[in-house]
């Protein structure tokens, strides 16, 4: 996962950023299987400590000798919608078990971000960060360049714009033609 100390380093590209949220979000599907047997473990365990689980109403808690004793009490004392609800709230704590393991809600933001617009080889990107280096520019500018990927020169200038940094022409159509060569390679 990215965390505090990698980000504070330094700018991350959006391939990188990709492929640390693509391992995050596999790690999350092993902790979710992990939470689901923990789960059914729990709810197993609990079934055998009452044995009658299955014989107890989940919408008023009376119980019943049979399951089929309780299936009529469930048909007959409450309406579909109270049944529904019920299902609901069962459904709401396994989703939030899930969550739990799972990604939090920035972080899948950012991974469909990622996914969307990191389609790029972190390797390449990093060789074409080191690139524009070589034209006199901080490596954050750089970074941000090619998260952007520009494609005409008002786009290019406009980052200068914001940092108070006059670009010569030369220099944006070779950071544009390098962003070509990134966008052909991928």
């Amino acid at each position: 996962m990215i965390g505090k100390e990698v980000l504070e380093q330094k700018p991350i590209t959006i391939p990188i950023v990709k492929q640390h949220m693509e391992k995050r979000q596999e790690e999350a599907k092993e902790d979710i299987e992990e939470a689901k047997a923990k789960w059914e473990k729990i709810k197993k365990k609990k079934q055998k400590e009452t044995k009658k689980k299955e014989n107890k109403c989940p919408i008023c808690g009376e119980e019943f000798k049979s399951p089929r004793g309780m299936k009529i009490h469930r048909s007959q004392a409450h309406t579909e919608e109270e049944i529904e609800l019920s299902k609901k709230k069962e459904e709401d704590q396994e989703r939030k078990i899930e969550e739990e393991a799972g990604l939090r809600y920035e972080q899948n933001l950012a991974l469909q971000y990622s996914q969307e617009f990191g389609n790029l080889d972190p390797e390449r990107t990093e060789k074409t960060v080191e690139e524009i280096k070589k034209e006199d520019i901080d490596e954050a500018t750089a970074i941000e360049i090619i998260n952007l990927m520009p494609e005409e020169p008002e786009q290019v200038n406009l980052v200068f714009e914001k940092k108070r940094f006059d670009i010569t022409n030369d220099k944006v159509k070779k950071i544009l033609k390098i962003i070509d060569d990134l966008r052909e390679s991928k």
